[in-house]
C-alpha cells in the first residue's frame, strides 16, 4: 500500500474509478451468454488437457489456462506460495463512513479491509453490506487449506515459477493469463489487459 502525504482516500492513485453499471455479475452472465459460449461445471482442465496431449489432439485444441499455475503441471516443481482469502458479509442498516466506501486496517487485525458494497455502486440511502476481507494460510494438501488468492512471490517462488512459465512454452496450443496463472497481483484492469493480451498472442498464432 502506498504512503499518503495527501488526502487520497484510494489505494492508486489512478484519475478515474469505475464499476460497470450493473456491477461484475451482470457483466458476466452476458458474456457467457454467448452462443458460441459452452459452460461445463465441475471439470477437470488439468486432466482434459492431458488427455488430449497423450492423444495428439492437443495440436487442434487451443486452451487457456487462469487457474493455479503449478496445479496446471501437478506441482512438478514444488507448490508456489500463496495467500488464502475468506470474505465475511454482514447487513447493515447504514453506511461503513462518511467519507469512503473502504476502510483498511493495519497488520494487528484478522481483516486487511471492509468494503460498504452499497456505498462502492452508488448507493445514497437504505440498508447495504459491509464485505470483510480475512487472510489465511493456503495450503493445497489439506482438505479445506483455503483457495489461493495473493501470490507471495518470495524469490524461491520467482525461481519456481520460470520453470512453470518454461513447462507452459513447451507445450502446444495452451495459453495462460490472470493472476494465479501468471502468478502476479493482478487488479481487475491488470486481468482485462492480460486477456487482451492472451487473445491477441491466440489470433496470431492461429
Amino acid at each position: 500500500l502506498p504512503i499518503r502525504l495527501n488526502n487520497n482516500v484510494f489505494i492508486d492513485s489512478e484519475s478515474m474509478h469505475l464499476l460497470p453499471r450493473d456491477g461484475y455479475v451482470s457483466l458476466f452472465q452476458k458474456m457467457l451468454s454467448h452462443e458460441n459460449i459452452a459452460i461445463q461445471c465441475k471439470t477437470d482442465f488439468v486432466k482434459i488437457w492431458t488427455e488430449l496431449q497423450k492423444g495428439g489432439k492437443g495440436r487442434d485444441t487451443i486452451g487457456v489456462f487462469s487457474g493455479p499455475i503449478d496445479e496446471l503441471f501437478k506441482y512438478k516443481y514444488g507448490a508456489l506460495q500463496y495467500r488464502s482469502m475468506v470474505f465475511k458479509k454482514t447487513y447493515r442498516d447504514r453506511f461503513i463512513s462518511k467519507d469512503s466506501c473502504v476502510i483498511t486496517y493495519p497488520t494487528k487485525y484478522l481483516k486487511t479491509r471492509t468494503t460498504d458494497m452499497g456505498m462502492l455502486m452508488g448507493k445514497k440511502t437504505g440498508e447495504t453490506v459491509w464485505v470483510s476481507e480475512c487472510p489465511e494460510k493456503y495450503d493445497y494438501k489439506k482438505k479445506g487449506g483455503g483457495k489461493p488468492a495473493y501470490p507471495v512471490n518470495e524469490l524461491t517462488d520467482k525461481m519456481t515459477l520460470k520453470k512453470y512459465i518454461e513447462e507452459v512454452n513447451r507445450q502446444n496450443n495452451l495459453f495462460i493469463g490472470g493472476r494465479l496463472a501468471e502468478y502476479k497481483y493482478y487488479n481487475i484492469e491488470d486481468t482485462i489487459q492480460s486477456a487482451i493480451k492472451c487473445a491477441e498472442e491466440i489470433m496470431v498464432n492461429d
